[in-house]
């Protein structure tokens, strides 16, 4: 139904913007494939998704041609270099400084490390060896189980009316903790094979975040106690969120993390392209960035890519969304529909003014300019 009533406007528009996630720019491809399958002459839509869209292939999966030339944003996140040797490496003899280690690890392989002399024999309890391979996992389903998820209980204890930089990041806690059926949690973006998902240092930075968060409240509330002290035993999350409010730092990437006073991070997007089959081993083509600093206002468009953009249209033209072009010189706008308008010639004494809209006669002794916009003096004849 909306991409009936955008093709039948007599200003039909080019350019879509859809503020959405996953599946409902999936369900706006599986419309467009549709009616042009109705009527060959339905012209496609340029269209522009949101983070919620991002990289996902699932959004697109058997709608490539549909999707084909499309954009969509990423929350910028760089890949963290050896930490796929790091995981792979880990077992619970190693990795006794995680306290949920072995509860991970019972989750992650379906075993368990303590069974009961009455279930030792039962078939369908599996004992946990320590041996089982992270390294094949990792390879097949990627970090879909993850030793943060006791930690993610912990946050839930926590009022969520005002979201923390992890909540704001679009859960990325839960990005390593849940498997999903397909698009089954759209707003997520989980995938299936670590290597595709960029997020992992959204999920270093937000359980940094966390940390140093509460490092601070047990300083301030604690002092020179070496052990917790029992101010830090009650759940106060309102407290903990101004704390997490004033976390400061640089990444390992030099991203500067830190809040406004709305609790939002630093808006840094990665700009990409789908370009379908025509790089089938890379289908999301990054061609710019956006960066927002929160506090002074500063933003930045950073478009690194533009010769190898494809549009809409398969083309590298840059497609034109607009129901009326500007007025020439000394014409005025007379609006007929929202954001249309006609353009009129005003007579030839007469400038345009752009604050009504209107032809304005200029007074006996003045002429108008070269570009209608002011009257000047007539050149006295002597």
């Amino acid at each position: 139904m909306v991409l009936k009533s955008l093709s039948s406007q007599k200003s039909r528009p080019q350019v879509v913007v859809c503020f959405c996630e996953g599946l409902s720019i999936r369900n706006f491809f599986q419309a467009q494939k549709e009616l042009i399958r109705k009527n060959k002459h339905f012209k496609r839509f340029q269209w522009i998704g949101s983070d919620g869209w991002a990289d996902r292939n699932d959004v697109v999966e058997g709608l490539e041609e549909e999707a084909e030339g499309s954009f969509s944003i990423r929350i910028h996140a760089p890949k963290v270099p050896g930490f796929r040797q790091y995981y792979s490496q880990l077992n619970p003899e190693n990795n006794t400084v995680n306290p949920w280690f072995r509860e991970f690890w019972q989750q992650k392989f379906g075993c368990q490390f303590a069974v009961s002399k009455e279930d030792k024999n039962n078939e369908n309890i599996r004992i946990c060896t320590g041996n089982e391979d992270l390294d094949r996992e990792y390879k097949e389903v990627g970090l879909l189980h993850s030793p943060v998820i006791p930690l993610i209980r912990f946050i839930s204890l926590f009022p969520a009316k005002k979201a923390t930089y992890a909540v704001r990041l679009r859960c990325v806690f839960l990005f390593c903790c849940i498997k999903p059926s397909p698009l089954s949690m759209p707003m997520l973006g989980v995938y299936t094979e670590f290597p595709k998902d960029p997020k992992l240092s959204q999920v270093i930075n937000s359980i940094k975040v966390v940390a140093f968060g509460l490092k601070a409240m047990y300083q301030d509330r604690c002092r020179d106690n070496s052990t917790l002290c029992t101010e830090m035993l009650s759940r106060n999350g309102t407290l903990l969120y101004q704390y997490l409010l004033n976390v400061t730092y640089e990444d390992q990437f030099k991203q500067s993390i830190y809040f406004d006073s709305n609790g939002d991070p630093p808006a840094w997007y990665d700009i990409l392209n789908y370009v379908g089959q025509q790089k089938p081993d890379n289908p999301y083509a990054e061609v710019g960035s956006f960066q927002s600093n929160n506090i002074n206002g500063v933003e930045e468009l950073n478009m690194t890519d533009t010769h190898n953009i494809v549009f809409f249209d398969r083309s590298n033209i840059l497609p034109e969304s607009v129901c009326s072009k500007p007025c020439g010189i000394g014409q005025r706008q007379r609006e007929t529909i929202a954001c249309c308008w006609i353009c009129e010639a005003c007579l030839d004494h007469q400038i345009v003014n752009y604050t009504t809209n209107q032809c304005q006669n200029c007074s006996i002794g003045t002429w108008p300019d070269e570009l209608r916009s002011s009257c000047l003096p007539l050149p006295h004849e002597t």
